[in-house]
């Protein structure tokens, strides 16, 4: 797939016997339908008709297919969708695939490149692979100071290291 495709989910489970799917959503499961058409990772349109949404799931039909044993065959098949059909975000949003793979500045030096967005609840934490090894930096405004989508860098602050006193007794 080409850098204009985005996952938008994952097709988890046959679901009942007339041939539906569990699809699991990586985006608010009643919007989901709202980002068709759908291809798979060769490009294929996909047709899904959602059914219903159960428990953060999307209940779906994928290419009229009528029977559990064809709905098993797509268990695994990830939805993907074009970029072009994603919401316009407001000023300092990005989407995670817009980061991925931006050079980081600091002081007018490349330091690394984005390999991921982490997030465990506080804030977006940048995975950065250096040239030697990675870092972690929160993305926020004291560490984050311009995201250039168009020439493919984030400048950084990246703050000092603080070290700990050993207290020998």
């Amino acid at each position: 797939m080409t850098d204009r495709f985005i996952e938008m989910g994952q097709i988890v489970a046959a679901h009942g016997i007339k041939g539906e799917v569990k699809i699991t959503p990586f985006c608010k499961a009643n919007v989901f339908a709202s980002y068709a058409p759908f291809y798979d990772a060769d490009g294929h349109a996909l047709e899904v008709k959602v059914k219903h949404i159960c428990k953060n799931q999307v209940i779906a039909l994928v290419n009229d297919v009528c029977d559990r044993n064809t709905a098993e065959t797509l268990r695994g098949t990830t939805l993907f969708v074009e970029h072009k059909v994603l919401p316009k975000l407001k000023s300092n949003e990005y989407y995670v695939c817009d980061l991925i793979g931006l050079d980081v500045i600091e002081n007018s030096q490349k330091i690394g490149r984005v390999t991921d967005v982490l997030n465990y609840g506080a804030s977006d934490i940048l995975q950065i692979k250096c040239e030697d090894d990675e870092l972690l930096l929160a993305m926020c405004p004291s560490t984050v100071l311009k995201v250039d989508l168009e020439n493919r860098q984030i400048e950084v602050a990246v703050p000092q290291m603080v070290e700990g006193e050993d207290n020998e007794s």
